[in-house]
């Protein structure tokens, strides 16, 4: 039973050191980004962040979730001519991206204790000029989703 309330104690600890350094150390990056920019970071830390962009030539994201659920909706974003990158990285926490249903996405990345999914068009549904976003995305204890959205609205 000790054992147990010191094994709490420390878990415990760690979670207010891990608050406490990552509210000193911001990255600088603005809370909010423009939701117009072509380029943009959303970082994410113990709280929930809803975006959406409406990019006219979408070319790189970057998305960090620490203690955090991301919602990234790219549905009003128009992809640049050589398409898109994103970084994706959940640390105990977890991100869910929405793409148009008429872009190829290639995900790759990894995860320990957590998981990544893809709930995409399929490369055989798709022209074959269709507009490409490569997704690394890595997870720790978290999760990263990826789904096209709906035809009609959602």
């Amino acid at each position: 039973m000790r054992r147990a309330f010191k094994i709490l104690g420390w878990v415990a600890a760690f979670q207010a050191v891990t608050y406490l350094v990552t509210r000193m150390l911001r990255t600088g990056a603005p809370d909010r980004p423009d939701p117009f920019a072509d380029e943009f970071t959303l970082v994410a830390r113990f709280e929930a962040s809803d975006f959406g962009t409406a990019a006219p030539a979408l070319r790189r994201a970057t998305v960090r979730a620490t203690f955090a659920g991301v919602h990234l909706d790219l549905r009003d974003a128009t992809l640049a001519e050589g398409g898109a990158r994103l970084d994706l990285h959940a640390t105990f926490g977890a991100i869910e991206v929405v793409v148009r249903p008429e872009w190829r996405v290639v995900m790759r990345g990894s995860s320990f204790a957590g998981s990544l999914t893809s709930g995409v068009t399929a490369d055989a549904d798709l022209r074959p000029d269709a507009p490409s976003v490569v997704i690394d995305a890595r997870a720790t204890f978290g999760a990263v989703h990826v789904r096209a959205a709906v035809r009609e609205g959602e």
